[in-house]
């Protein structure tokens, strides 16, 4: 995985100025998942999954 172009939750979050549950509760119900998921549930968001507004 190349860490350049990956954020951890805590991270993406900051980035999109939304808590870390509330991107677990998107996850849970099917509406903005992480894109990849690993084995030790680690959640990591794209670069390119950021919105700007």
């Amino acid at each position: 995985m190349d860490h350049n172009k990956y954020m951890t939750t805590g991270e993406f979050a900051r980035r999109m100025g939304v808590t870390k549950n509330m991107l677990f509760h998107y996850d849970k119900i099917g509406l903005f998942s992480p894109e990849i998921v690993d084995t030790n549930e680690y959640r990591y968001y794209s670069i390119y999954q950021v919105v700007e507004s």
